[in-house]
């Protein structure tokens, strides 16, 4: 058998016991791999005894060999620091979709312990919407065009929106998310949404800007759209809800009922649309819901009741729209009753009660504002609003 030189063998010895002149490709590769040394401490009384005798018939490699088994592993540590310094952290995103790296003063953990040849976590591509993620969230799938944004990451063909993420959908892409069993989303091109809250007891989205197209069949008061202006409570059916950044939209009810509503001040009733099949009301930033009208109306009656939604004290636009409107009207004579004056008011009762005979008691107390009367005259003529009578909208 053939003996190695001793110097051969002293320069092995560092390998085992840190003593003894350092091989250069040795200290190069510990000088690689520093930032990546494991900050807990060593305890050889943890190790297994080696044998004395094993140790000394370990063959150890010559010098060359050895050079040439650590060029390759230098070049790959060299090559995953490089990917490591290149990649960016993973961005935090908040409840408000702003997005932010690691909180000041608090930097990111060092990836410690990592096997030999691994990567960091942080190194390899991420998404927040993925389809088996934990948590609650709405599914949802690519349907036309380039990926969605999840969160300020790209989102793939097939996943899940978590509660609180935003999903951003550039020009000429669509995407339909999956209501539980109750139906389905279609998030139109350049729009903005996320899920609020998903649980059995309720299904909550807010739509910043854009448009969906909603085909809900549940019970009411199940599934929720927020927007700057109003809140979509759906009733049944199949709608388009539309804003901008603001606020101003369109709903568009084609199939059953959807209430637009915002919230009031404690003690009094909140503003709110009852827009069934085949009407469409306005969302007014800074106002709420706007009045729901026949989509089957002229242009001038529409263009009227859009000038009272932007200002309800307009005689002049309360005028032309009491003149364009019939007996077929009552949807939107009913809903002026909240929102004009009480001038207004008299008016809008006079048309109504030449329509349907009302109660003197209960026409004097809708003009002087009451709310049980103004919900009362509601109820009188709701039935006029759809086929059979909607018991079921009650509270």
């Amino acid at each position: 058998m053939t003996t190695r030189p001793d110097d051969q063998q002293e320069d092995d010895e560092y390998l085992w016991s840190g003593q003894g002149p350092v091989d250069p490709a040795v200290s190069s590769l510990e000088g690689a791999l520093g930032s990546l040394k494991s900050k807990r401490s060593f305890d050889p009384k943890q190790l297994p005894e080696l044998n004395v005798a094993a140790r000394e018939n370990v063959v150890r490699p010559a010098r060359w060999r050895r050079a040439a088994w650590l060029l390759p592993v230098a070049a790959a540590a060299a090559a995953a620091l490089w990917w490591i310094g290149r990649t960016p952290s993973p961005e935090i995103v908040s409840l408000d979709g702003s997005a932010s790296g690691a909180p000041s003063g608090e930097p990111a953990p060092a990836a410690t312990n990592m096997a030999a040849g691994s990567v960091a976590s942080s190194a390899l591509p991420t998404t927040t919407c993925n389809k088996d993620s934990d948590g609650p969230g709405l599914a949802f799938e690519l349907i036309a065009g380039e990926p969605a944004r999840c969160g300020e990451g790209a989102a793939p063909k097939l996943g899940k929106l978590p509660t609180g993420v935003w999903l951003t959908t550039p020009k000429g892409t669509r995407v339909r998310m999956v209501v539980a069993t109750l139906g389905q989303v279609d998030v139109e091109p350049e729009s903005r949404l996320r899920v609020l809250a998903t649980s059995d007891k309720e299904h909550r989205l807010e739509l910043a800007r854009g448009a969906i197209h909603a085909v809900i069949d549940a019970p009411p008061r199940l599934f929720f759209v927020q927007t700057r202006s109003a809140i979509a409570i759906d009733l049944g059916c199949e709608y388009t809800l539309a804003v901008d950044d603001l606020g101003n939209g369109r709903l568009s009810v084609k199939t059953g009922f959807v209430e637009l509503a915002v919230p009031a001040p404690t003690g009094q009733s909140p503003l709110s649309s009852l827009v069934p099949k085949g009407a469409s009301a306005a969302l007014i930033d800074g106002r709420g819901p706007g009045l729901p009208v026949w989509d089957r109306e002229p242009e001038a009656v529409k263009s009227a009741a859009g000038r009272v939604d932007a200002n309800p004290a307009d005689a002049q636009a309360l005028d032309a729209l009491l003149e364009g409107l019939g007996s077929r009207d009552t949807l939107t004579l009913v809903h002026l009753l909240p929102r004009v004056t009480r001038d207004g008011r008299e008016k809008v009762m006079a048309r109504l009660a030449a329509i349907e005979p009302l109660a003197a008691e209960l026409r004097a107390r809708a003009v002087d504002g009451d709310a049980e009367a103004l919900r009362g005259v509601r109820a009188q003529f709701e039935p006029r609003w759809f086929p059979k009578p909607i018991n079921r909208l009650r509270r």
